[in-house]
């Protein structure tokens, strides 16, 4: 099975990504509660893993497209069949939250999510992730100009988490909110986490990922989120997301990075490689799988479980996920 091609860092962060989201997802639907370390854990992975996924796509992107092709009318193709396929993950997704944990078979749900009128729980981000695909398409050949100059991508930035004051509750249309955010629903909007896909992109295409002045901005970033929690006493508010919920998660996405690289470089010539290429190369898939089958869980098994059952479930459940890339790299490879 040859996998000498991908990047083994990317694929090991979004690795540990997909394994503290399933974690957290049981845990957050299964588990009776009580624990404040498992609470902690849980707003940890909340915190980080939507940012860190707008980073790796950001890598990914420039690696994917950037890196090859100039003008956008070259990677049409290629972002419109990703957006269809993470649409479809979304719809999958979304109806299964609909059907096994709403219990609602009703046609009007089942419009109202194919219109995108009603966005299902735990599936918002796929959505997010679908119009990214369009994002890059229509700001292709503006972003390759930003590259041009450190100070404008800076700009961008500063833009994107300026959007962090937008009166959320003036944005009535949920489909809307995926791009800028809304009251409406549990939204990941694409422009204020933009910030973290240029980061992504800057890094992957300047080779900046270990840069002091980087690691000092990030740092200083989620800094000034603790500075908020101990002031105020209060969390970030994440739905919509608030500035310091956007920059809470700066360092500790770099630090995600920097321990993926270090455990690539130890696995890149060893058996265990393939754990990376498994998981990294199939991520969405085994966030819906997770999804679909966490939601029966809860459905058959209500809120029951005590923390260690939760892992279990999720070790069990990123087993099955692992089967299913396990097959389809081989598949895919075999046709080569």
């Amino acid at each position: 099975m040859s996998t000498k091609n991908r990047d083994i860092t990317l694929d090991l962060m979004k690795s540990l990504l997909v394994i503290g989201m399933i974690t957290a997802h049981v845990l957050q639907l299964c588990y009776v509660g009580g624990s404040k370390w498992m609470a902690a854990f849980s707003l940890f992975i909340n915190m980080v893993t939507f940012s860190s996924f707008m980073f790796c796509f950001g890598c990914a992107s420039w690696l994917a497209y950037f890196r090859k092709y100039p003008d956008k009318g070259q990677v049409k193709g290629k972002l419109f069949r990703n957006f269809i396929r993470l649409l479809a993950c979304f719809y999958i997704s979304g109806y299964g939250y609909v059907w096994l944990m709403d219990s609602d078979f009703s046609l009007s749900a089942a419009v109202k999510v194919l219109v995108l009128w009603k966005i299902p729980g735990y599936s918002e981000f796929l959505l997010s992730f679908a119009f990214l695909n369009l994002v890059i398409y229509v700001l292709y050949n503006k972003i390759q100009i930003l590259f041009v100059n450190k100070y404008k991508i800076g700009g961008g930035i500063l833009c994107s988490l300026l959007s962090t004051f937008i009166p959320y509750g003036l944005v009535l249309i949920p489909v809307l909110g995926v791009f800028v955010g809304t009251t409406k629903f549990a939204c990941f909007p694409i422009l204020q986490y933009f910030p973290f896909f240029l980061v992504g992109l800057y890094c992957q295409r300047f080779g900046k990922f270990g840069s002091k002045k980087l690691w000092l901005l990030a740092c200083l970033a989620t800094l000034s989120s603790f500075v908020y929690v101990l002031y105020t006493h209060e969390i970030p508010v994440r739905f919509p997301p608030s500035l310091f919920w956007i920059l809470w998660a700066s360092a500790f996405t770099i630090l995600y990075y920097q321990i993926s690289s270090v455990m690539g470089a130890w696995m890149k010539n060893s058996r265990c490689r393939i754990l990376a290429d498994v998981f990294g190369a199939y991520t969405l898939d085994y966030l819906v799988i997770s999804n679909l089958m966490i939601f029966a869980l809860r459905n058959v098994c209500g809120k029951t479980f005590e923390w260690y059952e939760c892992c279990l479930w999720a070790f069990a459940i990123l087993v099955v996920c692992y089967l299913y890339g396990f097959y389809k790299l081989r598949k895919k490879s075999a046709q080569v």
